[in-house]
């Protein structure tokens, strides 16, 4: 049997997979990093409570594990070596019995089997995030990979997925991937000629009404006055999503081939779990994880408009015998859907750029935060936080991979999960407040009256269907990926990447 590489702090769990209690009495020995009681480093032998050393050692016929701490405080765990059955990762701790815990199917770990598809297939999954008027980047970035792999290039994306706004870019593109470059140029003008009245109703009359039932509400409702379902009517997008996302064509697209799995999430206010809605070529089961939950569906308006019904600005929709809101309100592990509906590298294209606020100035006197900067920094969470921390877990997952040895590796389960991700090289909230007067001026108002309108313009970032602030988006979109044409071009045409790209997020 061979040895262990050693692996860095924090980086090592050992535990029993099937979360059966040691001698200790617990269920796994947690390391740095990991919430819970931690098991001793060196276990005095015959201590009550105590595991005695020979049980932390390799032995015949057990599985050994690495693992990384998950957001539910759980382990998510890779089997370092096993001398019988090829496994994946699977979560241990806490939790229930082997005999309740359900069985991973195809794609159902950090590092699955081939979903649909040919087995054994390299897929690349692309992973489109939340962010309102910021999808119009997503936008720019596909325009310029369409440029990059040329005209009448197949599609290089046989896994879509998206949650809110990503989830209209998801299926606007995937019902016409029988020609990528055309599904491209139709999403970017798509963009290009929107503005906030196509998204949502913004004239005077609307919002007013709207703002003075609120008002109403807080104050006379105990006499039986409802609330409004939101703050905007978003019946213009449903208009929108209706006349350009063909699901008949999505079906031929998948029939064909064109495509082999799409999915969109959404987050179910009766069960508190994202769910992620998918049509695929073949068959396949769904998922349930911690929180999340995969349901294959019959897609149709009704699942883009619950991705993207962001509490109190959209109203909820209804699916079923549920009412859901917008996918980033509950999805922790935004690259799960891709993973678990097939794709073996993920192409992701985040919004927010990777720099950090400054602090005030020394001595300078802070404003307290107005309910609009407390509001935009929410919208940031939702949209940006979770991708980022799914996307550093997944690179740390693979580093723990990257000291194994090969023969550790030489199982399929085994396998790093490559990811290129494109984000945006400018502040896009400093380009919304160049932009910002383009707003309505009902939805200025309104700003102003929240106190949002004023750096650093994050909610109106988010608010900004309008042609200058899409346009500009989309410009940088095209840059950015322009920019890095080789990497792209390497990692979308070809099976092995390079390991700096394999190691590290840009």
């Amino acid at each position: 049997m061979p040895r262990r590489a050693p692996l860095a702090p924090g980086h090592l769990h050992v535990g029993r997979p099937d979360g059966a209690p040691g001698r200790s009495g617990r269920r796994i020995a947690r390391g740095p990093g990991c919430r819970g009681p931690a098991l001793p480093r060196r276990p005095a032998a015959g201590m009550p409570g105590r595991a005695p050393r020979a049980a932390l050692r390799p032995r015949p016929g057990v599985r050994h594990w690495a693992g990384l701490p998950s957001p539910d405080g759980d382990t998510l765990a890779v089997p370092l070596w096993e001398d019988r059955v090829r496994l994946g990762r699977r979560r241990i701790g806490p939790g229930p019995g082997p005999a309740e815990r359900p069985a991973p199917g195809p794609g159902g770990s950090g590092f699955p089997e081939p979903g649909p598809g040919a087995p054994g297939a390299e897929r690349v999954g692309l992973v489109l995030s939340g962010g309102g008027a910021r999808g119009a980047y997503q936008a720019g970035v596909l325009s310029a990979v369409a440029e990059i792999l040329g005209p009448g290039a197949p599609n290089p994306f046989p896994v879509v997925t998206g949650l809110s706004v990503g989830a209209i870019n998801a299926l606007a593109l995937a019902c016409r991937l029988n020609a990528f470059d055309r599904a491209t140029a139709e999403l970017e003008a798509l963009w290009r000629g929107l503005e906030c009245g196509r998204v949502f109703r913004a004239d005077m009359r609307a919002i007013t009404a709207r703002m003075a039932g609120w008002a109403g509400h807080m104050t006379f409702g105990r006499l039986g006055m409802g609330a409004p379902e939101s703050l905007f009517d978003s019946a213009p997008l449903e208009t929108l999503l209706q006349e350009n996302i063909d699901f008949d064509a999505l079906r031929r697209c998948l029939a064909r081939g064109n495509l082999e799995a799409v999915g969109v999430t959404a987050s179910s206010y009766q069960t508190g779990q994202a769910v992620t809605f998918f049509e695929t070529r073949a068959p396949l089961d769904g998922w349930s994880r911690s929180r999340r939950e995969g349901v294959a569906a019959r897609l149709g308006v009704e699942h883009v408009l619950a991705s993207t019904a962001l509490p109190l600005i959209f109203p909820a929709r209804r699916v079923g015998p549920a009412f859901y809101a917008d996918g980033a309100l509950r999805q922790t592990a935004p690259l799960s859907s891709a993973i678990h509906l097939g794709a073996t590298r993920l192409f992701v294209i985040a919004g927010r750029d990777d720099g950090i606020d400054t602090v005030s100035p020394e001595g300078a006197e802070p404003e307290y935060p107005a309910p609009g900067l407390i509001g935009g920094q929410l919208l940031d969470t939702l949209f940006n936080d979770q991708l980022d921390l799914d996307m550093e877990r997944l690179l740390r997952i693979n580093d723990t991979l990257a000291v194994m040895t090969p023969e550790q590796r030489a199982s399929r389960a085994l396998r790093p999960v490559q990811l290129l991700t494109i984000r945006p090289s400018r502040d896009l909230r400093e380009i919304s407040e160049r932009h910002a007067r383009s707003l309505p001026r009902p939805v200025r108002l309104m700003l102003r009256a929240l106190g949002a309108w004023r750096p650093p313009f994050v909610l109106a970032s988010y608010l900004l269907f309008e042609p200058g602030y899409v346009g500009e988006l989309i410009d940088l979109g095209r840059a950015d990926a322009l920019s890095r044409a080789d990497e792209i071009r390497r990692f979308l045409g070809a099976a092995d990447v390079t390991s700096d790209m394999e190691a590290r997020a840009p």
